[in-house]
Order: C-alpha cells, then sequence, then structure tokens
C-alpha cells in the first residue's frame, strides 16, 4: 500500500522563520497573527543579493502575511507568506 505522505510549511516549527513568495499550505495549529512589512526582510534582502543570490525584485514591494509557531509543540517560530500589492 503506497501512503501519500501530507507536507506543511512549519510543521512542528519551534523557533526561527521561514519565508515564502508564494502561497503555502499551513496546518491548522499555525494561526495567522498580522500582515505586515517587516523591516529586517529589505535589510536580508539587500545583504542576499551582496552575496549574488538572485531575489526578485517584486518582493521589495508587497506585503507579508505573518503566521506564527505550531501550538502543536511548544513553538515560536514564524512563517511570512509575501503578498503582491
Amino acid at each position: 500500500m503506497n501512503k501519500r505522505r501530507r507536507h506543511f510549511a512549519g510543521l512542528q516549527m519551534k523557533g526561527g522563520a521561514t519565508v515564502s513568495q508564494t502561497p503555502l499550505r499551513l496546518r491548522p495549529t499555525i494561526q495567522h497573527a498580522c500582515t505586515d512589512q517587516p523591516t529586517f526582510l529589505r535589510l536580508y534582502t539587500r545583504y542576499l543579493r551582496s552575496l549574488d543570490f538572485l531575489i526578485p525584485d517584486a518582493v521589495q514591494g508587497g506585503a507579508y502575511q505573518r503566521f506564527t509557531g505550531d501550538s502543536s509543540v511548544p513553538g515560536k517560530g514564524e512563517v511570512l507568506v509575501w503578498q503582491p500589492t
């Protein structure tokens, strides 16, 4: 029997951050917190570009949907999903 595993972003996340430019499949235990334009992402993007990472210009604009931790574990991580303007 072939069982298909379901993959969810942020599964059992205990800390840190996941940033995505595309919609993600999230578990119900990861809660929406707010919509934000985090300053640290602009700075981090600039830094990554200085290391020759290819970062699309579009992600400099828009906002991010912020989701917090996985409440099924004692986690405090966050998932940021970019939303174009």
